[in-house]
């Protein structure tokens, strides 16, 4: 394991002030990419960033034995997507023109505003899906998202604090909530993204 997460793990309130110098401009480069306009009128790209790095640490337990710098910053990234993510879900109940922008009561199943023309992409099929599993819970959309990523069941009980069978049983009921969502789209909007 490098030397600066293992001294971190174990409590070393420098060795984390080094982690966080360190990775802080990738992380708020990453929250700047991407947060909306709509999200980042109510939450500071600092405060997102911060709860990235407060997520990471409290997982550095999980982290392998062989653990590097690139897989510690893997583990930021994702953390600072959940961050993101997570502050989405919390302000979602907030409407109206100056939360929501040019769109304020806009249908998450409805098709993106920018996406491609013609034939859809990949990345319009990935942005989809991410607004759909938006509207699931936090603990649901987390084992989805996972699972999706190829996970076992037992690691992303691991990974998230609960048992192998409660990551069974949420991705259950995610994949049925989501498939839920995906029969609330209309008929030309299921086709089109088929």
């Amino acid at each position: 394991m490098d030397p600066l997460i293992a001294s971190a793990r174990d409590g070393s309130e420098t060795a984390a002030q080094q982690l966080m110098e360190r990775f802080a401009p990738d992380v708020q480069a990453y929250i700047r990419r991407h947060v909306g306009t709509a999200l980042a009128r109510k939450v500071s790209t600092a405060d997102l960033c911060q709860d990235a790095f407060v997520r990471v640490f409290a997982t550095l337990d999980s982290l392998p034995d062989d653990a590097d710098l690139d897989l510690f910053k893997a583990r930021l990234m994702r953390h600072a997507q959940w961050s993101i993510l997570d502050a989405a879900r919390a302000l979602k109940h907030l409407t109206g023109e100056s939360s929501a922008g040019d769109t304020p009561h806009e249908n998450l199943a409805d098709p993106l505003g920018d996406a491609s023309m013609g034939d859809v992409t990949r990345d319009d099929q990935a942005a989809w899906l991410e607004r759909l599993m938006a509207k699931l819970g936090p603990s649901y959309a987390d084992v989805l998202r996972l699972r999706m990523e190829g996970d076992a069941f037992a690691t992303i009980g691991e990974r998230l604090g609960i048992s192998e069978a409660t990551a069974r049983k949420r991705y259950e009921r995610a994949a049925r909530q989501l498939r839920d969502l995906i029969d609330l789209a209309t008929p030309d909007d299921r086709a089109a993204r088929s």
